[in-house]
């Protein structure tokens, strides 16, 4: 006799527990998670997947997953974002260029040996923009992986023919530099092709110990990736990443992505462009003032101490004595528009381990309204470092970045919030606003026609959540405009 299963209380979450089931096999084999307020898009990724394995029952298509490794793989390539473009997050590509590759340089003196890897490449973008931009700057014949879980996205790397979707980073003339318009496909051209691509599965122990390929590396890119790993899984990899990296060697992650524990021999540096981290050398003297000053590091970076360690961070600055800061929290401050009191207590609180979302969304808004925006963007960095998770954070990401008229930056961040929180009307809003200045219409009606059911739903005197204070009916009205002007032709970029 067959004794049926009774669900657990995970399992009744999902509309079909069999998909609860096949959540569970890819998070065990790849170490990815699937949380409850990315359930609607778990779902119709494994809807597509099974449209795809030709099968329209998930009960059989779970069991099919357990054995067959081609129909594993369909799930994986579905539950998995592979997001990405050429020189994706422009200010990173920057720092490796003015800051990293010079430090390289000076250990492989002739220009020759560099090892760099990176990690989730999906089909392979980043991986041959890091191969254009070492050769470029001077570094001879690098030696670059570039890995994925996903074997479908890494085949269509190996071919290195893309649309013009993964060059909506770069402008024409530099398009036509580094490829071969084929139809209406681009090849990459056969000199920057040099990049070696394999399946990779992060949570797994192929790499991090001498003797694998993946030791001994110069410069390790892992970024929008562990922020769809599971906490404790991520804390593996990142101790396999540093395990991997030579003493002196680079780790380059995203905003979003989680931070590494303070214990693993890892400096961290923040920087405009997001957090650095560097491996230890125990045979020399720590990084614990300035980078050695033959090496062109921009001014923004510069060392810091791990965020769990509060107390070797900067110094918290007095707090004011001012009569408007005389309610002492940082809320209460820049409510009553006293930004420097809102950022000195809130660096009080970040130092004293007592902060929560709301102080860094507190502190990163106090310094944009102060006119402070490199120090917005820093403070909004090392927020999202610490909760990679928040939807607000990324909002407030895409904000500063559309400040700044850098629209595809943007639209990424705004993306991000919406991923994280659907019912976010104000992440709509700015993906829409976004998309219209990057001159996307269409995607961008799409955008503020969700903003707009949403609001409409709401009590017009209703206060917008991460709006800073803007009402729903007031919010509606601005979407509604919108959209009248892009239905009548009369809104474009700019």
């Amino acid at each position: 006799m067959t004794v049926a299963h009774a669900p657990t209380s995970e399992e009744t979450r999902w509309s079909n527990i069999a998909f609860a089931r096949i959540a569970a096999i890819v998070g065990r084999r790849a170490g990815l998670t699937f949380p409850e307020s990315r359930r609607e898009i778990t779902e119709a990724a494994l809807r597509r997947a099974m449209a795809h394995a030709g099968e329209t029952r998930a009960d059989r298509f779970a069991e099919r997953m357990v054995g067959d490794p081609g129909v594993y793989a369909i799930a994986v390539t579905e539950l998995t974002v592979g997001e990405t473009y050429f020189f994706r997050d422009p200010a990173q590509w920057s720092l490796i260029r003015e800051s990293i590759i010079p430090e390289l340089l000076r250990v492989h003196t002739d220009g020759r040996g560099v090892r760099a890897w990176s990690a989730g490449c999906a089909s392979g973008e980043e991986a041959y923009t890091l191969g254009i931009v070492l050769r470029e700057a001077g570094c001879v014949a690098p030696s670059i992986l570039g890995s994925d879980l996903c074997e479908h996205r890494l085949a269509r790397a190996a071919r290195a023919v893309y649309t013009k979707w993964s060059m909506r980073g770069i402008d024409d003339t530099t398009r036509r530099r580094y490829f071969t318009a084929t139809g209406q496909n681009f090849q990459l051209r056969p000199e920057y092709r040099e990049v070696h691509f394999k399946p990779l599965n992060l949570a797994s122990s192929a790499y991090g110990e001498e003797g694998q390929e993946l030791f001994g590396l110069d410069l390790i890119l892992c970024r929008n990736v562990l922020i769809y790993i599971e906490p404790e899984v991520t804390q593996g990899i990142f101790a396999r990443l540093a395990s991997a990296l030579r003493p002196g060697g680079w780790l380059m992650i995203a905003a979003s992505d989680p931070q590494p524990d303070a214990a693993l021999p890892l400096d961290v540096l923040t920087t405009e462009a997001g957090l650095l981290y560097r491996k230890r050398d125990p045979a020399s003297s720590a990084w614990d003032a300035q980078p050695p000053a033959e090496v062109p590091v921009r001014p923004a970076v510069r060392p810091v101490a791990p965020f769990t360690a509060p107390s070797a961070m900067r110094p918290v600055r007095a707090l004011p004595a001012s009569p408007t800061s005389a309610a002492h929290t940082a809320e209460a401050a820049y409510a009553s528009a006293d930004y420097d009191g809102a950022i000195a207590f809130a660096d009080r609180d970040i130092a004293s381990g007592v902060e929560t979302v709301r102080t860094w969304v507190v502190l990163t808004r106090s310094h944009a309204n102060r006119g402070r925006h490199s120090d917005a963007l820093s403070a909004c960095a090392r927020a999202i470092a610490r909760y990679p998770a928040a939807a607000e954070l990324h909002l407030l990401d895409s904000t500063l970045a559309a400040q700044q008229n850098h629209h595809v930056a943007a639209v990424d961040a705004a993306r991000r919030a919406v991923y994280m929180d659907r019912s976010l009307a104000a992440a709509h809003v700015a993906l829409g606003t976004a998309l219209l200045r990057g001159n996307a219409p269409a995607a961008a009606d799409r955008a503020l026609r969700a903003a707009e059911r949403l609001l409409a739903e709401a009590a017009p005197t209703e206060i917008v959540q991460a709006s800073d204070g803007t009402s729903a009916a007031d919010m509606l009205s601005v979407v509604r405009a919108h959209r009248a002007l892009l239905a009548a032709g009369g809104l474009r970029a700019g």
